[in-house]
């Protein structure tokens, strides 16, 4: 039960894609083989039942630790979340670090057998025999509020990088599992899936920097928009087909409407496509940032294909971009669609191409060098030309702070709209130019309301927000929503009168 609440407290400490992966294997290289299962149920989003009321457990907490309710209430506040609250104020008791958490589960299983007198002497006495982060998993896992804020993905790829087990033969085996099989079933190799399932390594672009005239002829190139989406490798072997995403996620399921793509191979052997699910409306495609741009599975979703890999049981990454494209082009139907080479005579037609994009959807241009092999960098043969990212001068408003650095670590900024600000963008506490330092000794100073996490900062910072995409949303208080936002700039001798108003970012939504 120490590992994974241990696991618990430190991935809540951290938002590094690495650290968390390390973690995550570390937990599965030493935990006990009996306990891995029902950590994987928990990991994967099973709650169990709710086995006593928080108000209930607030109650036993407050007796036990022998603290005045209006106590209690402050302390709540200062934390901001009443499982967390309930394991500060627990009086600390001896610590035996005896139970699993396979025998903790169980225990917590066979509650309903006990009487109420019983059951506040059983949680009081297991709570003196915990440390405050085994109380606070404990605590969620009576009331079925636990949350294990990781993503499938990442678990499985710790966990076959732990055991040597495949990736595809663990996505499938854990699927819909909702009771917790024994070890050795959990981490036996299916040797058909794994020889059929497997993927190749995803080739990225390059940021495009420079001018496109030192590209050469424009002739040898391929122009195609880039989609907002889902990035995606589809496996067809042997009459079975997985979907793959650039994080090494099996995602089949998910997608059940290319499932029918499996029936339509004619004799082939396989095909691996690599592309994009994009959302559809109307026959169109959407912006994934707008209301009806969800990629889905219920058919509003298309797969846009933008390369071939494999071909009949042979593998063509060495072949020229232009060769690949050929074979490419058989690949059609209902729900795939082929990327569409951009009509480009000269790099202006290209330029034209790239300030058109975004009302194509598009979040900018592919450009792939025609002679090219799938993955081949030098000389760069895939160039990703990004859209210009709009951008706002908006008033820094509040901060949330990491609970174990105290650090913030998520910025709230407004504009004006009738003399008052409104929340208009959330970003990642990251300010340019190495003047984040300057700006948290600020925020020190200048607090002037705190709610568990959540800082209310004096407004008196002007940043430029930049952001990919803009969209009515009936969901925030200003009527906007924006997609990716980041910190551009920090204005330090600008005032808040400055600062754009929301009509100003209005006029964007029209133009864009």
């Amino acid at each position: 039960m120490n590992l994974f609440a241990r696991l618990y407290d430190d991935l809540d400490g951290t938002t590094d894609d690495r650290r968390r992966h390390a973690l995550l294997k570390d937990y599965f290289d030493t935990a006990h083989r009996s306990d891995i299962p029902h950590a994987l149920l928990l990991m994967l989003g099973y709650r169990g039942k709710r086995r006593i009321a928080l108000t209930a457990l607030r109650e036993i907490a407050i007796d036990d630790a022998s603290v005045p309710e209006w106590l209690f209430e402050e302390c709540q506040t200062a934390v901001g979340d009443l499982a967390e609250t309930i394991a500060l104020v627990i009086p600390t008791g001896v610590k035996d670090g005896t139970t699993s958490l396979h025998d903790l589960l169980a225990a917590i299983d066979s509650f309903q057998e006990h009487s109420d007198m019983d059951v506040k002497a059983w949680i009081r006495e297991r709570w003196h025999r915990m440390n405050p982060s085994e109380r606070i998993v404990f605590n969620k896992l009576l009331t079925g509020t636990f949350r294990f804020d990781v993503g499938r993905g990442s678990v499985v790829r710790a966990l076959s990088e732990s055991t040597g087990t495949d990736i595809a033969t663990l996505t499938m085996r854990l699927a819909g599992m909702t009771t917790a099989l024994p070890y050795e079933e959990l981490i036996a190799v299916d040797e058909t899936i794994r020889s059929n399932a497997r993927y190749y390594p995803f080739a990225e672009p390059t940021r495009l920097e420079g001018q496109i005239d030192d590209l050469g002829d424009v002739k040898d190139w391929f122009i195609e928009h880039t989609y907002d989406g889902r990035r995606v490798q589809i496996v067809m072997r042997e009459g079975s087909l997985y979907v793959w995403t650039t994080d090494g996620e099996l995602v089949t399921d998910r997608y059940p409407m290319l499932d029918s793509l499996r029936y339509e191979m004619d004799g082939i052997r396989s095909i691996v496509l690599d592309g994009t699910i994009v959302p559809m409306k109307d026959g169109h495609i959407v912006s994934a940032h707008t209301p009806d741009g969800k990629v889905s599975s219920d058919g509003a979703s298309v797969f846009m294909a933008s390369d071939i890999l494999e071909y009949d049981g042979i593998d063509t990454r060495h072949l020229p971009c232009s060769q690949r494209r050929a074979l490419l082009g058989r690949q059609r139907g209902d729900i795939v669609a082929l990327s569409v080479i951009l009509p480009s005579s000269s790099w202006n037609d290209v330029r034209l191409h790239h300030a058109q994009a975004r009302t194509h959807h598009a979040a900018g241009l592919s450009l792939r060098r025609i002679s090219s092999a799938y993955g081949e960098m030098e000389p760069a043969s895939w160039l990703f030309w990004k859209n210009r990212a709009l951008s706002i001068r908006a008033v820094l408003l509040y901060t949330q702070l990491n609970n174990q650095t105290g650090r913030s670590e998520i910025y709230t900024f407004a504009v004006w709209r009738d003399g008052e600000l409104v929340s208009v963008a959330k970003t990642a506490a990251d300010v340019p130019d190495g003047f984040g330092i300057d700006v948290e000794t600020f925020i020190r100073s200048n607090t002037i309301e705190r709610i568990g996490p959540i800082r209310t900062v004096k407004p008196e910072l002007v940043f430029d927000i930049g952001f990919d995409t803009i969209r009515r949303s009936a969901r925030h208080k200003s009527g906007v929503s924006v997609s990716a936002p980041r910190i551009l700039a920090w204005h330090r001798d600008m005032s808040i009168d400055e600062a754009d108003t929301l009509d100003d970012i209005l006029a964007l939504l029209i133009q864009h």
